[in-house]
């Protein structure tokens, strides 16, 4: 991978346009991801454990789920992937950002106020590690399904 060398980096897009694209792809996802998911680069709040564990969990998920999608549409050897990714990612983000609200819904409506009604009501703690793996289920969810329709789309060149 090339940090400064645009020369180089063109050179590489003309000899392996598919391998070129997806590791610069990945770079700017591990980068945009760290920002966005680790407390690090947050310094107006004071993140606790559960932030960094939380912000890792969902980097891990987010670089890991792009992988296996690269792997599910034949890796380095398959085709077009960034072509299929977003546009697949952009409607599979749409249909899990409606679950997670959904998810948001049970929890603010049935889950919370079940959590007080057997006395967990203060463990907050407790509620925000739930809450967590269930939207982490969906992240991985996503991704699964992602895959999947990448898949499809390799297969169909084959045959």
């Amino acid at each position: 991978m090339r940090w400064l060398d645009i020369k180089a980096v063109k050179q590489e897009i003309q000899a392996a346009p598919e391998q070129c694209s997806f590791k610069y792809f990945l770079g700017i996802l591990v980068s945009y991801s760290a920002f966005y998911y680790l407390p690090l680069f947050k310094p107006e709040a004071k993140p606790s454990v559960h932030d960094w564990i939380r912000g890792l969990i969902y980097f891990v998920i987010a670089v890991a789920g792009t992988i296996y999608c690269h792997w599910a549409n034949g890796g380095h050897r398959g085709m077009h992937f960034l072509q299929r990714f977003f546009p697949v990612a952009w409607v599979m983000g749409w249909r899990y950002g409606f679950l997670e609200a959904f998810i948001w819904l049970v929890w603010l409506l049935a889950i919370v106020p079940f959590f007080s009604v057997v006395g967990l009501g203060d463990q907050k703690i407790l509620q925000r590690v739930v809450l967590t793996a269930l939207m982490a289920i969906c992240f991985v969810l996503m991704y699964y399904r992602i895959g999947g329709h990448l898949r499809d789309l390799a297969n169909s060149d084959n045959t």
